[in-house]
């Protein structure tokens, strides 16, 4: 930048003495008022992201983002389309982490796995699961929505095969709900064991024992 380094000030050729600053383009012997000098140039200490409060004080930059100094403080300036948290710049509209919000995260549920679409979280169920009043339900054995949503078996009866019975058959019966211990994430191996999984994953049971899989983007 001719405009602040000393070593060309103003111009390509043009070097200020060693008691001299570059100010505007011009070798001076000391800084216009509202700058100070940094190794010779002199800059806006509240707005020169490289000299952001202090010399040498650099704001860090983050993908899809540039840093800037305001009133001394760095920030980021992020890409259209992308929002400023903490030291990142994220898209609000897909992130299950920072849906709508940054810090909000879809919350997971058994047998499903959180989604973000336009800012606001939502569930996809698991093959073979319904999503039923926020939940991921197997129609197939669940008694208060035997299947279907909404439909629920009388007392006493249980579900199996989506039709209310008195009799589970092979399955076990939880809270009047015909499952699979060895497959069903809300009743992993025993009834009201529910699987959690850890942040950016889904509950997977397999062979009665809790597991997860992580969601797109994320590596185990």
């Amino acid at each position: 930048d001719i405009a602040q380094d000393p070593s060309h000030c103003g111009a390509c050729d043009i070097t200020c003495d060693t008691k001299e600053v570059c100010d505007a383009g011009q070798c001076k012997g000391d800084c216009s008022s509202g700058t100070a000098a940094c190794d010779g140039a002199c800059v806006d200490l509240t707005l020169d992201p490289a000299n952001c409060g202090d010399c040498a004080k650099t704001c860090p930059g983050a993908a899809h983002g540039a840093p800037t100094c305001k009133a001394s403080v760095c920030k980021l300036a992020c890409d259209e389309g992308y929002t400023p948290c903490g030291s990142a710049c994220l898209r609000l509209d897909g992130d299950t982490q920072n849906c709508g919000s940054c810090g909000k995260a879809c919350p997971s549920t058994p047998n499903g796995a959180p989604k973000c679409g336009a800012g606001k979280c939502s569930v996809t169920c698991n093959s073979g699961y319904t999503l039923c009043n926020g939940k991921c339900v197997d129609v197939s054995s669940n008694r208060d929505h035997c299947g279907k949503c909404g439909a629920p078996c009388d007392a006493g009866e249980v579900c199996q095969g989506g039709t209310c019975g008195t009799d589970c058959g092979a399955q076990t019966t939880c809270s009047g709900s015909c499952v699979d211990l060895q497959t069903d994430a809300a009743n992993c191996g025993k009834c009201d064991s529910v699987c959690i999984p850890p942040s950016n994953a889904a509950p997977r049971c397999n062979a009665g024992v809790c597991g997860f899989q992580c969601h797109a983007a994320f590596i185990p």
